[in-house]
């Protein structure tokens, strides 16, 4: 089972309904969520936490906040770079953000991740159709 789960926000549309969803998700079946923002000069650092904690309001206990700058400008790298460093063992994505510049079905950062990821991705479509509360998660394992 999934134990951190890890969210990067950009504060599009898309990537807060993937916050939500893993809120939604931590509440249903547990485990820690981490959200993250990569810094790209459009808010401050300070306004970035506070937003976050905002949405981390929605979680079944309180999320590991993380704000950080890009590594070299690759806003993938460093999304990787922390999921490493935070022993992610899930990725939830928002499947476009601000970052899209025409991509096709996958918003550009969400392309990279999904390609150069190590660990399994979850996708969020900015119409999600809202999980129900009675909603049960079935996990697959090997016979033995």
């Amino acid at each position: 089972m999934f134990r951190r789960l890890l969210v990067p926000v950009d504060f599009s549309a898309c990537s807060l309904q993937a916050a939500r969803h893993a809120c939604a998700m931590t509440r249903m079946v547990g485990g820690s969520l981490i959200l993250l923002h990569v810094l790209d000069g459009r808010v401050t650092a300070e306004q970035a936490g506070g937003q976050l904690a905002l949405l981390g309001n929605e979680a079944r206990h309180p999320p590991q906040l993380r704000v950080v700058p890009s590594v070299a400008s690759d806003v993938a790298l460093t999304i990787l770079d922390v999921a490493h460093s935070e022993r992610a063992d899930l990725l939830i994505l928002g499947t476009h953000g601000r970052n899209d510049l025409g991509s096709g079905v996958l918003g550009q950062v969400a392309h990279r991740l999904v390609l150069a990821a190590d660990l399994p991705v979850h996708l969020v479509p900015e119409r999600l159709r809202a999980l129900a509360p009675h909603a049960r998660w079935l996990v697959s394992t090997p016979e033995p």
